[in-house]
């Protein structure tokens, strides 16, 4: 996890996250420090095909995806159907 780099290879981070055309949902829990909401907003920044990012209230810090189950699987259902309606799923 610490070693990669989306980047490499690829001009940067900018660069490679500019180059992605299937929609994106960024998933950020607000109160993470290990993944803090700045560097979420910075994928959906960067990504024209991103979608605004979702954020999680939790009092959890990172771990909060795992703990949030209700909201996590709410965002998972909607990200499922936004694929069901643009044919992505099974591709």
């Amino acid at each position: 996890m610490n070693s990669h780099d989306v980047g490499r290879d690829r001009g940067g981070v900018a660069a490679a996250l500019a180059t992605v055309e299937v929609p994106v949902v960024v998933v950020s829990i607000d109160t993470d420090r290990l993944f803090p909401p700045r560097l979420q907003a910075e994928i959906v920044e960067l990504t024209p095909s991103a979608k605004p990012v979702k954020t999680i209230n939790s009092p959890f810090g990172h771990d909060g995806f795992l703990i949030e189950v209700e909201s996590v699987g709410e965002i998972i259902r909607e990200t499922i159907e936004l694929g069901l309606k643009l044919d992505l799923v099974g591709r």
